[in-house]
């Protein structure tokens, strides 16, 4: 099927894999991990795989009726973001995660004006009608930069600065979107990059004018932030779907254990926008959790999911 061992898998570009994968897969006692993200769940809907084998194994199925080419697995980690519950196990276990679409925005400066034509050396005086010669053309103004040392801004909306040279500004926000449809916007392209443009914004959220819409309310507000995003050139608008945990009375924090009582198959999900915070420490607990075969060294407050069904679950957004 579509998905490889753990010590071969790349994620999303742009989404961090939480390092339980790796620990997992690097065989204390030999162990064979399988790990479902994403990307894997796409490639195996259209049935192709990493060793080019037809499989509709993945997708729509259930991970425990797959088998590595050695036997069984002996942990099966789910690390899929908000294309989780295309999963058949993920779905039964009605996880308490809110989706939540959005589009950012890559700017750059314009790019500067080609150098003037070299002007010949002006003739002697006595050559000339005239001693006194025309002005020359002013320079053109340097295109605006982000200042130096300047910090990025959290609000909305955000502008991350990247360098004097680009600025990403985020997002604009869709909320109840399927995991089916996350799993579409991840295999669209990899991390969906479209340049702007009426047919370009249709491509990358399929909602047309309403999604060029957004992108311009978005442009207009950050402008508002920093005036001089005005003469920046929209690079590109890319989409992404996150999958943002429940609140519950320890706050809004991602989701970790055990996805079925009884059973190696692990979950680590609802990281929200707070990835690149949590994943390193979530993927060290899973990695230590799923090898122990037990989650009496999780944190309460990662498992608290548990007592929030899906139906009751509150969330910090509509």
């Amino acid at each position: 099927g579509a998905a490889r061992q753990a010590g071969q898998r790349k994620g999303c570009k742009g989404e961090q894999q939480p390092p339980a994968a790796a620990a997992a897969a690097a065989g204390v006692g030999g162990a064979t991990t399988e790990v479902a993200t994403a990307p894997d769940l796409h490639r195996s809907r259209s049935g192709a795989s990493s060793s080019g084998a037809s499989s509709n194994n993945t997708y729509g199925g259930t991970y425990g009726s797959r088998r590595p080419a050695g036997g069984e697995y002996d942990i099966v980690m789910v690390a899929a973001g908000a294309a989780a519950g295309t999963l058949a196990e993920v779905r039964r276990a009605g996880l308490p995660l809110q989706l939540c679409q959005g589009l950012t925005l890559v700017m750059a400066p314009p790019a500067p004006p080609p150098p003037a034509a070299t002007t010949p050396p002006a003739p002697p005086l006595r050559d000339m009608v005239s001693p006194t010669a025309a002005p020359a053309d002013p320079a053109p103004p340097a295109a605006p930069s982000y200042p130096p040392g300047r910090p990025s801004l959290l609000g909305q909306p955000y502008l991350a600065a990247q360098g004097p040279g680009r600025l990403v500004v985020g997002a604009t926000k869709q909320y109840g979107w399927t995991a089916e449809a996350a799993l579409e916007a991840c295999g669209r392209s990899e991390y969906a990059e479209v340049t702007h443009g009426s047919a370009g914004m249709a491509a990358a959220a399929a909602e047309g004018e309403k999604a060029e819409e957004e992108v311009d309310a978005l442009l207009r507000a950050a402008c508002e932030v920093w005036e001089p995003l005005r003469g920046w050139q929209l690079e590109r608008v890319r989409e992404g779907v996150r999958a943002l945990p429940p609140r519950t009375t320890h706050g809004s924090l991602p989701l970790l254990g055990r996805l079925v009582p009884g059973r190696r198959w692990w979950l680590v999900g609802g990281l929200g926008s707070r990835g690149l915070v949590y994943h390193g420490w979530l993927g060290r607990l899973a990695a230590e959790a799923a090898l122990r075969d037990e989650e009496g060294g999780l944190p309460g407050e990662l498992t608290a999911w548990r007592g929030v069904a899906a139906g009751e679950a509150r969330f910090d957004a509509p």
